[in-house]
């Protein structure tokens, strides 16, 4: 009898481990997933690296050198010209580069194999209408906050840019239009929000990403100080 109660004691023992163990490598990895996620969506790593990471790599370009070509108002393809390279081989570079990220991804687990098809599909329409611009490889928060500042309030991104080396905030210069910086705040968030829902209707990322993406976004807006100039670039000033 007590040989008897000892097994099955013994068994419970192992059930409870192994039920444990489970729970606690799927929540890890629902965590990491759910992580990679949100930082792929709020910096747009795909696209926007892959365009660097071409310029630089296969190019010889410097990060310095084509932020400067993009704010003298050049192209991708203009820098790209300028190496021998068209702009239909740029574009091809940049999907391949793109396209393997997505494969490692299912590889990783990270997504099915449907899901990477249709990733390659809107990466392929989106670089046919791609016109070579850099200027929306800005970091997704600032771009978001240069649209409203643009779009809502009537303000040119010279005058946002001079205001930022003048040391004002996004805040001071939604002050100027009569709108409060919480207004401002809301105005930014409903901006990614639109795009985060559109992602969905996609098919690039599920509902339950995008409600994490947007409640952390939410949270970094909310604790935004209104400050234009973009945490790299502070780094450097200092």
């Amino acid at each position: 009898m007590v040989k008897r109660n000892l097994k099955i004691m013994t068994a419970l023992a192992i059930t409870l481990s192994l039920g444990l163990g489970f729970v606690t490598v799927h929540a890890a990895t629902s965590s990491s997933t759910t992580s990679d996620a949100t930082i792929k969506v709020e910096r747009k790593v795909g696209f926007c690296n892959s365009v660097y990471s071409i310029l630089e790599s296969k190019l010889g370009y410097t990060k310095t050198q084509i932020d400067d070509a993009a704010k003298a108002g050049k192209t991708a393809f203009d820098l790209a010209k300028e190496k021998g390279m068209t702009a239909d081989q740029l574009k091809s570079a940049i999907i391949e580069a793109k396209s393997q990220k997505i494969d490692q991804m299912v590889t990783d687990g990270k997504i099915t194999k449907d899901e990477a098809t249709a990733k390659k599909t809107n990466l392929a329409t989106k670089m046919k209408n791609w016109d070579g611009s850099l200027k929306e490889h800005k970091n997704g928060h600032f771009k978001a906050i240069y649209s409203v500042l643009e779009d809502k309030l009537g303000f040119t991104k010279t005058q946002i840019d001079d205001a930022a080396k003048a040391g004002k905030t996004a805040f001071d210069l939604a002050k100027e239009k009569g709108m409060t910086a919480d207004q401002l705040k809301t105005a930014i968030v409903e901006a990614k929000s639109q795009k985060i829902d559109k992602m969905v209707t996609e098919g690039n990322i599920t509902k339950e990403k995008a409600d994490t993406i947007k409640a952390s976004i939410k949270d970094k807006i909310q604790k935004w100080d209104g400050s234009l100039v973009h945490k790299a670039d502070k780094d450097k000033s200092n």
